[in-house]
């Protein structure tokens, strides 16, 4: 549970909001009623700040405030003293910002059922010490706003200081005892310049958590010194009492009344069992009757006294096991310190008279990620303080800490261009710090994985000739990466391979080989279930988990550690969903494979979900690394084609591509938002259906507590539908009950249960119960078998206990348990401000027929600190109840929510990793304002040594395997070296050409090194830039064209609804006609043939009628459907429309980079040179050309590495040859045509090396 919530915006909208004749805004909703008045919170960047600012708003700080003022500071932009902050806030803009700060429970418990004022007393105190030292911290490290200076310049300016409300709240909105505090920030602030700006508020969310931290060690500091206690261990920077931390009692009075939480309630099964028997004794358990209290209870209790809350909670107290022991423990507290409380058993291990050293608080930060900013080292500091340190001195000695930290040999800044140092436009919080250790083990990784394995070589002849492509079984795609991963001479190779690629089909194929070469080819995997697929799938000879394998060597060095596990020169490892391994563990599996001479194979997909609480992101390092690593683009999972390239567009995560899979996925109704209980009930009502069409579909949500609510909703479905029996005999699993016919999973590897199959019970496997036992055990048929399809044939009967321990209602999973799993619908529930890319992208990619995705939107106050009215739905309630009580949002509101959340990325990655994305960013930033590079961030830092002694690392790696790919072709094409000898010794014609543009017309001022080569060695990626940036300015005119093409449409859909609508009443007029004919005549004098040729006319009518019927159906639901493409297409029209500034700067970028794409031309053009000359001197002697790679040449060198940053020599020496040659070069190749059979290097005879022969889309010159 975060301490402090940043994102729940003040609960008052813009407007002025009423409850009857009494304003309510942010007053009405935080004050309960006037019970708790809000008091003025001022806090400047220094005294003289501070003075300036209560002066300014006309209200010292601690001052209380009447609702009026607070209505109109917020609601109205304007201060208590009359000044004006700004313009009122409309519907969409917002007001402020809620910071809550939450002690612990064991703090909340102890000040509700202390009896002594003076312990009440001191833990209010202690709350209100602890706030200020936090709001201290924010003030310093937040309180800043953005100014434009220019029309490309956004400076990141201090304000004076913040300033707002505080509202005290000793009580939950379920009545349990809750100390915590609402300080509400005003957007609008006080600047130096008296101007009045609206905060940054990512800069306030960046704070945010690391101000809670300091809370948190602050409240403790006060509490030990005036209470005497100790605490427990520290858990994401929050510890509770000892004496007062048992989980049982600490349950009891953590009720939860969330949207969530009522929605389950109001949709789970009510079995026969959870009924009391006796009403009596019903009536008289403190326990139920405070159950069906808080199940009722929507909005917090403003009506209940101070002493009746207190005498409830004694009630409470009396419930529990531990009553006695805890109300000893609160007696003795006394607030002189002299009670003698229990001693602390969980305190962290620190140094330093209670402050941890540096060395301690760079290990504990790097342990969960790979760089960090210092927000995050003030997080690690403030929960590693120790007991004994001085309350008053706590955050100034935390901040000294971090900066002694920062300061160290030992940190390593890894993004120094986003420094505020170096450039004000960043933020505080923008620049990132990684260890020397931590690029030590990444550099140990790769020189493991990169070195030349001396283990059994697989030739390429041998592989191809086993590894061919099969129609719907193996792709020509599959099949040349598994040749290039058996035939690899590396340690190391990776395999990147996205949802659905068909990853197991192509390993299948590698481990034929690797068989064939008498090599014992070992499966590991983060996960049994993984595992298991391995072996079950013919991947591996033998798998286990990462885990398992760790603990039989824990602490052997590698040598022992490979003789333990019998690896050796004949071994292959694979290692499944590798991008959940965290980095010290690959390193370690290198390393043991490095002793034993066994190879590795690493596969997985970097843009899935990343390690948890480790860092991680070697997979994508080592993908970079390695010359000959292979990456499967196609995807074969979905069975409709466009929605597997709306799934890639996903994972890439490039702006245009997810705009573009976001449009599918609305068009064709896989999108939904809205409120909590509409999403749940869309998701469940959605599975429903699948269920009941005989699908295997599988509920995906974003956390257990809405996997919880999801369980047992969908349990109650199947007791509807008769599937199960609520009245028959149950079993635990879980906190829930589970009958026969119940769908559970298991959570957690147990080696001595195993299957009919001979197979362990896994951790994630979902299972349907068959039978119950006497003894409480229960017999458990398997429902994802190998390669995700259901078998009913294994079986396994698991105890009691491991029921009720280990398992839970298995209708819902979370996205980590369902990667890798395979079923024909997925419909996956997320928090829209949680989601991330991996957190859509994965569980999107899971069904074969249907992915849909249900986005959730948290109501303000909808938590266990807010004071609003919870949504519910009832399942008693009537149909327009339940709609009236759901909010649906529109479909383009949850495509932007979509596009939003693939914009966040969270995972993990190295520091190498996220340095050359910085470095790449810096230097194409400054290329293309043209700015002088004449201030390097970058040189001289030890980071930047690191990486460029990795890149001649990577440059002498790649020349080699150029030099053994060019042996390879030779090898598979049987080249004759002289037939060509006499083809390459035709001379070259002299360069000729127009006189090149101005100088001035010219966007190529200063290329730094890297973005050259790299536009040389990889010419696509240039031209995919350029095709990024037209396709932008093409998209708004072809986006307004779909636009009235849909309009033309709709227009003729209502006509042809309306064309309809009157067939159909022609067509209920000759029906009704018919029967009037039909009832008119004498009865008996009327002929039979004249009666049967009526009745047959009335049946003509109403078949015509039925018939315009249907057809009116359709043109309505044609015209729906159009109209939902128009809303989709609207906006889009509105998302990418280009105004003529727009225009203007993009033409001028692409002219920029196809300035950049004529030089990598000309830097190509004069090594295929280079290679001509060698090739016919080689040839001459008679002797083999050995590839000199991609810069293996003086002329080359010079390309590359004569960098000038003086603006003066950046101009037209950068190349070795002037800018006015290499465009005139540029100009003559364009005019003929090359042969360049003989200088295809790294590349099979017959195929073309990308990018040598392309023609550059640039203008002539």
């Amino acid at each position: 549970e975060s301490t402090v919530d940043p994102e729940k915006a003040v609960a008052a909208s813009g407007s002025e909001a009423t409850s009857g004749d009494t304003p309510v805004g942010p007053d009405g909703y935080y004050s309960e009623d006037g019970t708790a008045p809000a008091t003025a919170w001022i806090n400047g960047v220094d005294t003289t700040q501070s003075v300036a600012l209560a002066e300014f708003l006309g209200v010292s700080s601690g001052e209380q405030i009447d609702g009026a003022s607070v209505r109109g500071w917020f609601n109205r932009m304007r201060a208590p003293s009359g000044a004006k902050l700004g313009r009122k806030p409309g519907p969409t803009t917002l007001p402020g910002y809620d910071l809550t700060f939450c002690a612990p429970k064991s703090v909340s418990v102890l000040w509700g059922l202390t009896d002594s004022p003076s312990v009440r007393a001191a833990v209010d105190a202690a709350h209100a010490a602890a706030v200020s030292a936090a709001m201290e911290y924010v003030t310093e490290h937040a309180a800043y706003t953005r100014r434009r200076v220019d029309e490309d310049t956004v400076l990141v300016e201090r304000t004076r200081g913040l300033s707002g409300v505080k509202y005290e709240h000793r009580t939950a909105r379920s009545g349990d005892p809750h100390v915590h505090s609402h300080v509400l920030l005003s957007n609008r602030q006080l600047c130096a310049d008296g101007k009045v700006l609206s905060l940054d508020g990512v800069n306030v969310y960046h704070e945010a958590r690391a101000g809670g931290m300091i809370y948190q060690a602050t409240l403790r500091a006060e509490l030990t010194s005036s209470l005497g206690v100790a605490w427990g261990q520290t858990v994401n920077g929050c510890a509770d009492i000892v004496g007062l931390d048992d989980p049982e009692m600490l349950d009891a009075f953590s009720t939860r009344t969330r949207e969530l939480d009522q929605w389950r309630d109001a949709n789970g099964v009510v079995a026969a069992g959870d009924i009391a028997d006796d009403a009596e004794e019903a009536a008289a358990s403190a326990a139920l009757t405070r159950i069906a209290q808080k199940k009722t209870r929507q909005i917090k209790d403003l009506q209940t006294s101070l002493a009746e809350h207190e005498q409830q909670w004694q009630v409470q107290l009396r419930g529990i096991p531990q009553a006695a022991e805890v109300r000893e423990f609160i007696d003795r507290l006394d607030p002189t310190g002299t009670g003698t409380p229990a001693e602390s058993d969980g305190a962290p291990a620190v140094t330093g008279g209670g402050y941890p050293s540096v060395d301690e608080v760079l290990a504990a930060v790097s342990a969960e990620r790979s760089t960090f900013t210092r927000a995050d080292l003030v997080e690690a500091v403030a929960a590693l303080v120790g007991p004994g340190v001085a309350a008053d001195q706590i955050r100034a000695s935390v901040e000294q800490v971090v900066d002694e930290a920062i300061a160290s040999t030992s940190a390593w800044s890894v993004t120094p261009d986003q420094a505020r140092s170096f450039d004000r436009s960043k933020r505080e919080g923008s620049q990132r710090f990684t260890t020397s250790v931590v690029v030590a083990e990444v550099d140990r990784g790769i020189d493991l994985a990169t070195a030349p394995a001396t283990a059994r070589q697989i030739s390429v002849g041998q592989a191809r000739s086993m590894i061919r492509p099969v129609a719907g079984v193996l792709s020509v795609q599959q099949a040349d990466a598994m040749v290039s991963v058996v035939t690899s001479s590396s340690r190391a190779s990776v395999v990147v391979a996205p949802a659905g690629s068909g990853k197991t089909s192509s390993l299948k194929a590698a481990h034929a080989v690797w068989s064939a070469a008498g090599c014992q080819v070992v499966g590991l995997a983060p996960t049994g279930k993984a595992a298991d697929v391995m072996t079950g799938e013919d991947v591996a000879d033998e798998s286990s988990t990462i885990a398992r394998v760790f603990r039989q060597v824990d602490g052997l060095d590698p040598v022992a550690a490979a003789g333990v596990l019998g690896w050796d020169q004949d071994t292959v490892v694979v290692v499944d969903e590798a991008g959940m391994v965290a980095t010290p563990d690959v390193v370690r599996l290198l390393e043991v494979a490095t002793a034993a001479d066994a190879r590795v194979v690493l596969v997985g997909d970097p843009h899935q979900y990343s390690a948890v609480k480790a860092r991680s992101g070697m997979l994508a390092t080592l993908a970079h690394e390695l010359p000959d690593a292979v990456e499967l683009s196609e995807v074969f999972r979905q069975q409709d084609p466009a929605e597997r390239a709306a799934s890639r567009g996903l994972r890439d995560g490039d702006g245009p591509a997810v705009a573009r899979a976001a449009d599918w996925y609305a068009e064709h109704g896989r999108l939904s938002a809205g409120s909590v209980s509409a999403m749940l009930t869309d998701a469940l009502e959605a599975w429903h259906a699948d269920v009941r069409a005989g699908w295997e579909s599988l509920l995906v949500a974003d956390s257990n507590d809405t996997v919880d609510a999801l369980n047992v909703a969908a349990q109650q479905r199947m007791a509807a539908d008769g599937v199960i029996d609520p009245t028959g005999t149950c079993v635990p699993v879980g906190s829930r009950s589970a009958y026969v016919g119940d769908v559970v999973l298991t959570r957690r590897n147990d080696y001595s249960l195993v299957s009919s199959a001979g197979e362990p019970v896994r951790n994630g496997q979902r299972w349907k119960i068959t039978a119950i036992g006497v003894d409480g055990s229960a017999q458990l048929c398997r429902l994802d078998g190998i390669g995700g399809n259901a078998d009913a044939a294994v079986t396994v009967t698991v105890p009691a206990e491991y029921l009720e321990q280990h398992t839970q209602l298995g209708y819902a999973s979370t996205g980590h348990g369902c990667q890798g799993v395979t079923v024909d619908a997925a419909r996956v529930v997320t928090e829209a401000t949680r989601a991330d890319r991996a957190g859509v992208y994965v569980p999107l990619t899971r069904g074969r027929k249907v992915n849909a995705l249900y986005l959730s939107e948290t109501s303000p106050g909808d938590s266990e600190t807010g004071h609003d009215r919870a949504t519910t739905i009832d399942a008693a309630d009537t149909a327009d109840a339940v709609d009236s009580g759901l909010r649906r949002e529109s479909v383009e509101y949850a495509r932007d929510l979509l596009v939003a959340a693939c914009s966040r990325e969270r995972a993990d990655v190295t520091p190498h990793a996220l340095w050359g994305k910085n470095w790449d960013q810096w230097s194409i930033e400054r290329m293309s304002t043209d700015l002088a590079v004449d201030v390097h961030p970058f040189a001289g830092t030890p980071m930047a040594e690191a990486m460029e002694r990795r890149r001649q690392l990577r440059d002498t790696r790649w020349d080699a395997y150029a030099d053994r790919v060019s042996g390879q072709a030779a090898e598979v094409a049987d080249m004759d070296v002289t037939e060509v000898a006499d083809d390459a010794a035709v001379p070259a014609e002299a360069p000729v050409g127009p006189s090149p543009r101005p100088e001035a017309q010219r966007r190529l001022h200063a290329v730094p090194t890297r973005v050259l080569q790299q536009a040389t060695e990889f010419p696509f990626l240039v031209a995919s830039k350029i095709r990024q940036l037209t396709t932008e300015m093409g998209q708004s005119d072809a986006a307004v064209k779909r636009v009235e093409q849909l309009c033309g449409e709709l227009e003729a859909c209502r006509q042809q609804v309306a064309e309809c609508d009157r067939k159909v009443q022609v067509a209920a007029r000759r029906v009704q006609e018919a029967e009037q004919v039909a009832g008119t005549g004498i009865g008996w004098m009327k002929g039979r043939k004249k009666k049967v040729s009526e009745q047959q006319d009335i049946a003509q009518a109403r078949r015509e009628h039925d018939v315009a019927a249907v057809q009116r159906d359709t043109a309505i639901q044609t015209f729906k459907q159009r109209s939902r493409e128009l809303e989709v297409a609207t906006g889009r029209a509105e998302r990418v429309q280009v105004s003529p500034e727009r225009r203007e700067q993009l033409g001028t970028e692409v002219e920029m980079y196809r300035s950049l794409q004529d030089v990598a031309e000309v830097n190509r053009e004069l090594r295929d040179r280079q290679l001509e000359t060698q090739h016919m001197e080689a040839r001459a002697a008679d002797t083999v050309v050995k590839d000199p790679g991609v810069d293996d040449s003086d002329d080359i060198e010079v390309v590359f590495d004569t960098y000038d940053a003086t603006p003066a020599n950046s101009a037209s020496s950068f190349f070795g040859h002037s800018i006015e040659e290499s465009l005139a070069h540029v100009h003559h190749r364009r005019n003929r045509k090359h042969d360049r059979n003989s200088t295809n290097w790294g590349t099979t005879p017959g195929t073309e090396n990308p990018g040598l022969d392309q023609e550059p889309d640039g203008p002539e010159f």
